[in-house]
Parts: structure tokens; C-alpha cells; sequence
């Protein structure tokens, strides 16, 4: 390490005299000085940050040639602004590996992902230090400013084409249904009625889940079959902001856990498109299987990199129980590693093994809130019969929404299957006739 901080020095001795006597670039000692200092902990990261300042001073011009020209030439000040916009771009660029959590855990990754921009950036001066040497005119510095837009905007483009290809592989090693997962999210999260559900946002209990403290990771939303659960977690206050990241995840078949983690898995780098090139890096172009024991190592390395992160995991009583047990390890082991700042909210029915393993946990229960369920079936049957009232009388509509809150029992599923029969009958008769015959409970419906 000495060897090297003492190389960098000689390197760039003979490019000191030259900032500090014109004043210009002198400027920049701080970012490298602060760059150094964060990663001077770690070997090979410095390493990396030697190479590119000597790189970047290699290709720097000789500002000596113009000690007497440069206070007067309006043209050397334009084109001196070019070198030093290039070299703030790198450090802008390169100050975001170091401005993430546990950035040291990602960075050989990222910064091999950097090198083409960083090449762009070479590039830049190169050419920026040639027109220094020639003492551009006007025009040229005009042609200057035009192929440097014109390259930042061909970098763009390939950086982002080279970040979904990159998500691509990572999709395709998760062996995620990416399409049918988004479907069902946008379709879940349009089933909601307006109205229904803001009880839940004056619980104690969701107001301290949604907090950023971290006093309790883990809350539970109990009730009974078809109480419409699932809709909770699309309420208005828990959208994600720009530094907290929410997940959804379903248990609907196949091999339960490894499903739920790859898809928590591909939210993550959806959400992330920067962490693309380590899942490539690491695992996708290493031939990995996304095993259990990959994921388990995965998933901790990428949330270590997120502020906050809330995870919300529904229908978990749909699997079988030994599927729920190891379901419920996995992700309780999430909150539990240094440096991982992780919720999670379990939105299912009271199962014995589910009951048992999360009775000491914060919960809300749809049951014991009935009444507020009961406003909420209401709102959404008023809102359904609105095409019946358009056409048959109002009185007779009336009579059927009272009915079918009443026999409703606190399930919004039963209320759905059976409003949709409803909808198919075409005389008021037809509609007594099917009242008389509604189902008894969530089974016959």
C-alpha cells in the first residue's frame, strides 16, 4: 500500500506545478484526496483508483506551453473548461460506487462495468488535449463541445442497453416468469376499491411497520378466507419512495421458498438496475445454479445495498406447512444480518403452524375488526351494483345490497363471485330468484 500512495505522488509531481500555478485545476486535489482516504482500507479498490488517476494524468495537457497565452485566450479557458468538466465527470461518476451502502462489497463488479465510460472519459481528454496543443480556435472548440455531447449520449445509450442485457441474463439465471409476476401485481393492485382498506392506516401496529426505525421487522395481517387481504399492501402509504424499496411476493405453486426468493430476487434488481452487473458477475456468467444456497447468499449481499427495503408476502397459508415453515426461516433470517435493514408483512389466513410460529409478533387482525370490514364489503358491493341500478329500480337494488353485506360474513371473495352472477341476470325476478338462491359461504359460491 505505501508503495503505492508513494507512486501516485511521483505521479503526479510534475502535473503540480502546473495546477497550482494556474489556479484552475488545483481543485480537483480534493475529490482524489477524498477518494484515496475512503479507499485506502481496502487493497485492491486503491489500486484501482492509482491506475485511473495515472491513466487520467497521462493524459492531461502541458499547461506550461501556455503561461502567457492562458490569462488572455478566451479560447484556452473555453477548452481548459472541457478537461476539467471531464475530470469531474469521473468523479462524479466513480463518487456513486462509494456513496452505497456496503459499497465494498459490489464494486469489483461495478467497477468493471465502469471501465467502458471510464475509456469514454479517457477519450474526452485526449482530445481535449490536443486542442490545447494547438491552440484550438473557436470553431474547433465548438466541435469539441458537440462531440462530447454526442459521445456522452452514444455512452448513455450503450451503458443502457449493456444494463438491460445484463438484467436479461439476471432474469434468465433466476428462472423467473417476469411477465406473468408483473401481470399479477398490476392486477392485484387494481382490485382494491377506493375507500375500502384506510382503517388499516390508523392501526398503530402498520404505522410503526411503515416508520424507518427498525424497532419490529415482522408484522402479520390475519383474517379469515376471502377477507381481501391481498388488496392491503396496495394502500396509498405504502408506496415506495425513493429510498425505501417494497416487494411483493405470492405462494401459488411449484417449489415454494426457492420461488418467493427468486422473485424477491428480481424486484430487487428491477427496482436496482445498477446491481445487474454483480448478480452477471458473480453468478449468472459463472454457471451457478439459483439454488437455495446461492440465494441465501444472494439476497443479504443486495439488500445490504438498500437503505430499506419491506417485503410483503401473501397467501403463505396456501402451502403446505413444512413449505411455511422453511418459508418463514428463510425470510425471518433476512432481518437478522448486520447491516440488512429489512420488513416484512405476512398477509395470510390463521393456520395452526402460522399462528404458532408468529404469536409473538406484532398483528392485525381482519376479525377482530369486523365492523370496519363490514363498512369496507359495503362500499365495494354500493360501488358494484352501479350498472344494476342503471338498470332495474332503485328500491329493488337497495334490497339486494343489504342483503348481500349482510350474508357476506366478512368475506370480499363470497361478495365478487357472487355480485358477478348478478350482473348476468336480465329481469327483476331473475334477481329475487338468484338472491333467494345465494351460496352459503366461500365453498358453495
Amino acid at each position: 500500500m505505501s508503495g503505492t500512495r508513494l507512486g501516485t505522488s511521483s505521479v503526479f509531481k510534475e502535473k503540480d506545478y502546473q495546477l497550482e500555478t494556474y489556479g484552475v485545476l488545483n481543485h480537483s486535489y480534493a475529490p482524489i484526496k477524498l477518494m484515496l482516504q475512503l479507499a485506502s482500507n481496502y487493497a485492491d479498490v486503491f489500486d484501482r483508483l492509482v491506475t485511473a488517476y495515472v491513466q487520467i494524468s497521462e493524459n492531461l495537457p502541458r499547461l506550461d506551453r501556455f503561461e502567457k497565452v492562458f490569462p488572455k485566450n478566451i479560447e484556452f479557458q473555453n477548452v481548459l473548461a472541457l478537461v476539467y468538466a471531464d475530470i469531474l465527470e469521473f468523479h462524479r461518476r466513480a463518487y456513486k460506487f462509494f456513496r452505497r451502502r456496503a459499497w465494498h462489497i459490489v464494486f469489483d463488479s461495478l467497477w468493471k462495468d465502469f471501465g467502458t465510460r471510464f475509456n469514454g472519459i479517457l477519450d474526452s481528454l485526449a482530445r481535449h488535449r490536443d486542442l490545447v496543443d494547438k491552440e484550438a480556435l473557436s470553431i474547433e472548440i465548438a466541435e469539441a463541445r458537440s462531440w462530447r455531447i454526442q459521445a456522452q449520449q452514444n455512452l448513455e445509450h450503450r451503458e443502457k442497453e449493456r444494463q438491460l442485457s445484463q438484467l436479461q441474463n439476471s432474469i434468465a439465471w433466476l428462472a423467473v416468469e417476469d411477465r406473468i409476476l408483473e401481470d399479477d401485481l398490476h392486477r392485484l393492485s387494481q382490485r382494491r376499491q377506493p375507500g375500502t382498506c384506510d382503517w388499516v392506516l390508523g392501526s398503530s401496529k402498520l404505522i410503526a411497520w411503515v416508520a424507518d426505525d427498525y424497532e419490529e421487522p415482522i408484522l402479520w395481517l390475519r383474517g379469515i378466507p376471502g377477507a381481501g387481504m391481498a388488496s392491503v399492501r396496495h394502500l396509498p402509504s405504502m408506496k415506495r419512495s425513493s429510498d425505501q424499496q417494497q416487494e411483493k411476493a405470492y405462494s401459488d405453486g411449484g417449489d415454494r421458498c426457492s420461488q418467493i426468493l427468486r422473485a424477491l430476487a428480481l424486484q430487487l434488481l428491477r427496482a436496482h438496475l445498477d446491481l445487474a452487473p454483480y448478480v452477471c458477475d458473480n453468478y449468472a456468467n459463472r454457471g451457478r445454479n439459483p439454488s437455495m444456497p446461492q440465494l441465501r447468499r444472494l439476497i443479504p449481499a443486495l439488500l445490504a445495498t438498500i437503505p430499506l427495503t419491506r417485503i410483503v408476502i401473501d397467501g403463505l397459508d396456501e402451502c403446505q406447512e413444512k413449505d411455511q415453515r422453511q418459508i418463514l426461516q428463510e425470510l425471518m433470517s433476512l432481518c437478522t444480518p448486520s447491516g440488512v435493514r429489512c420488513k416484512i408483512l405476512l398477509s395470510s389466513r390463521e393456520g395452526v403452524h402460522l399462528s404458532r410460529a408468529l404469536r409473538r409478533k406484532p398483528n392485525i387482525s381482519l376479525t377482530e375488526r369486523r365492523v370496519d370490514v363490514d363498512t369496507d364489503i359495503r362500499l365495494f358491493v354500493a360501488h358494484n351494483l352501479t350498472e344494476l341500478r342503471e338498470r332495474f329500480d332503485g328500491k329493488v337494488v337497495d334490497g339486494i345490497e343489504k342483503r348481500v353485506v349482510k350474508k357476506a360474513d366478512g368475506m370480499f371473495l363470497w361478495v365478487r363471485l357472487v355480485i358477478a352472477t348478478l350482473h348476468d341476470r336480465h329481469s327483476i325476478q331473475e334477481l329475487q330468484n338468484a338472491m333467494d338462491e345465494l351460496p352459503e359461504g366461500l365453498n358453495e359460491a
